[in-house]
């Protein structure tokens, strides 16, 4: 099986590959693997941060910046904080929300930051416990889906996984691969090349892309993209 960051990918992949190599993605696995019902979910129309604080019963934070000046949260930055939380977690492989999860600007002083990110803890966790309730009837995200499908601790069922761009990926993805000790897992990546279109979503930056490659033992390997040779990498587990 050919396991590829995003759908654009996987689709060209199909196309190149013989009929019996099986490419897919990890949400296209997770969204075959869970029931209909969450599935459903995931087209629903998403709540707003302003009403998500709103029902949360939070409202306006006076908060200090780096330069000592005092500025004001709106509702609607908090609950998109929350949110992001949620999504940054679920796309972790960590099995609880934690304050790592929480971005607050850089303008706002460090020390206070760290009291915002303990403040909103709690409610990130009950913004993913809502979710993953096994009777919840509200919105999810893809996020959301994949990561309900990873705690469940699911096995691929192929023989041997390729799986491509492993400087994109997010840890969920990695902590699911981890899993499948039945099979062999090829890892294949550039630490010097990133999908610009995940920038926010939590990936690691550069230096951690490349980290991350390197704690894989990934060697070079020589590939064709667009008829030129390009050196992306790749290990064998």
């Amino acid at each position: 099986m050919y396991l590829a960051f995003n759908r654009e990918i996987a689709s060209n992949a199909a196309r190149r590959f013989s009929p019996h190599v099986d490419s897919r993605t990890m949400h296209s696995l997770a969204w075959a693997s869970v029931s209909p019902s969450l599935r459903s979910r995931v087209s629903l129309q998403g709540e707003p941060p302003h009403e998500l604080a709103a029902r949360y019963g939070l409202g306006p934070l006076e908060v200090r910046t780096v330069t000592g000046k005092a500025v004001e949260l709106a509702p609607f930055e908090i609950g998109r904080m929350i949110a992001d939380g949620r999504d940054r977690f679920c796309r972790s492989a960590d099995i609880q929300p934690a304050t790592r999860h929480i971005v607050v600007d850089e303008k706002i002083d460090e020390a206070v930051a760290a009291q915002l990110r303990t403040y909103l803890l709690p409610y990130i966790g009950h913004l993913w416990e809502e979710g993953a309730a096994a009777r919840a009837v509200g919105a999810i995200s893809p996020d959301v889906l994949l990561k309900l499908w990873a705690l469940s601790e699911p096995r691929i069922e192929a023989d041997y996984l390729l799986f491509d761009e492993v400087q994109d990926s997010d840890g969920v993805m990695l902590s699911v691969l981890g899993q499948q000790r039945h099979a062999q897992i090829i890892y294949v990546g550039d630490p010097y090349q990133a999908d610009l279109r995940t920038a926010g979503r939590g990936q690691c930056d550069g230096a951690d892309r490349r980290a991350r490659v390197r704690a894989y033992g990934i060697v070079p390997l020589w590939r064709h993209v667009r008829g030129a040779r390009q050196p992306p990498a790749c290990t064998a587990r």
